[in-house]
């Protein structure tokens, strides 16, 4: 995070600022559409907020375990979008 006057602030921990109104989420996509626009780094915008909500697994009521066992590995369709436990399929 960067202050006004230039200063840059490291945080602890990160600044949660995927939790919003679902009335403002217009408004939350053009920003993260901005930000991806005016940066030259990769991680903006709508990817930094993904990995943000990847590293945040340890508040999930369910681990995401089970998609990462040998047997589910191929199961996945993504690498980096697993499922949890109870959202399988028989």
């Amino acid at each position: 995070m960067v202050e006004k006057s230039g200063v840059v602030v490291h945080l602890k921990q990160p600044f949660n600022a995927t939790r919003i109104i679902a009335a403002n989420i217009e408004n939350r996509v053009k920003e993260l559409n901005k930000m991806a626009d005016q940066s030259e780094k990769a991680k903006q915008g709508f990817w930094e907020e993904f990995e943000m909500l990847q590293q945040q697994e340890c508040k999930f009521l369910y681990p995401r375990k089970e998609g990462q066992r040998l047997e589910n590995k191929a199961k996945n369709r993504y690498k980096n979008i697993l499922p949890c436990k109870n959202s399988e399929y028989p």
